[in-house]
């Protein structure tokens, strides 16, 4: 039996969609995903993140789930932690990692705490300052000092700390974003300038805690933006040398985890990595 014989026999199910506001998102994302699976394999199905789901994979009996979900119920442990209870190999991340991470400020905190890499400068290891806001807040009372410890001299990010795809993030000030150039247009002083940011800085935070309970305000850094993936448990084909010739004896083995190449991410001068340069193919 070769290699490619041998992983052709796995049934896989790809997920997508789901209820969350990147649901749109997931089945297109699911779409491609399934398209490229069946370049490789011959028993490939999608299946949409429901109520239905759980009957419709024990019809299908997949080998392996993969799961192409985005934002809650898919990517945040929920889906996953179905997975384990029914028994399914699946693709990505576990229901902890995958908790975890689709909380940006828990992200943040864990980060942080991690010790520092040998031969990285403290200051390029830590995350930028920042703060968290809940539903409820004084928005001001809570945004202002950090406002006034230096970020009102820089740019700073407003996201929701679940969801993705770059939803509901928004810089503040944007240099796109006319009412605060008109304010501090007619500002005569300093003071005034940074007063009309704060307001802002405050409106924009109110807004976005309407999509969510917890707002993250960080500082922006600008510079080059990587990402690098990491597959655990990558499978491996062995073959036996011990074997009788003519004999099978090809078997699927694990080999650990496996750095991906590094990807920079890069937009067009004066934008950043939003929805539209995530999701929207561009012509």
């Amino acid at each position: 039996m070769i290699e490619s014989e041998l992983l052709r026999q796995e049934r896989i199910a790809v997920v997508g969609g789901g209820s969350s506001s990147e649901a749109s998102i997931a089945r297109r994302s699911a779409i491609n995903v399934t398209t490229a699976l069946r370049e490789r394999f011959t028993e490939v199905d999608v299946f949409e993140l429901d109520s239905k789901l759980a009957s419709q994979l024990s019809a299908f009996a997949p080998d392996v789930v993969f799961p192409v979900t985005h934002g809650a119920r898919g990517e945040d442990g929920c889906l996953q932690g179905f997975l384990d209870v029914m028994g399914y190999r699946y693709v990505g991340s576990g229901v902890e990692a995958s908790a975890i991470c689709m909380n940006k400020a828990l992200t943040n905190r864990l980060y942080r705490a991690m010790p520092k890499p040998r031969g990285i400068e403290s200051t390029h290891w830590a995350p930028p300052p920042r703060i968290d806001v809940r539903r409820g807040d004084n928005v001001r009372n809570v945004v202002e000092p950090l406002f006034n410890d230096g970020m009102r001299y820089t740019r700073c990010i407003i996201k929701p700390a679940r969801g993705g795809s770059s939803l509901g993030i928004s810089i503040c000030p944007n240099r796109n974003l006319a009412p605060i150039e008109d304010e501090t247009r007619s500002c005569t002083s300093l003071a005034q300038i940074h007063e009309a940011r704060l307001t802002h800085l405050v409106h924009v935070v109110e807004q976005t805690l309407k999509s969510d309970s917890l707002v993250l305000v960080q500082r922006a850094v600008p510079g080059i933006e990587l990402t690098v993936g990491v597959v655990e448990d990558l499978p491996h084909v062995k073959r036996d040398q011990n074997a009788l010739p003519n004999h099978e004896a090809t078997s699927l083995t694990q080999v650990g985890a496996a750095a991906l190449p590094v990807i920079e991410i890069a937009t067009p001068v004066g934008t950043w990595f939003d929805y539209d340069s995530k999701s929207v193919a561009s012509g």
